[in-house]
């Protein structure tokens, strides 16, 4: 879970 979300906020970060 933990690194489930570690990706998708990596994701935001990006797309932000």
């Amino acid at each position: 879970m933990v690194k489930r979300a570690q990706f998708w906020v990596k994701e935001l970060s990006l797309k932000n």
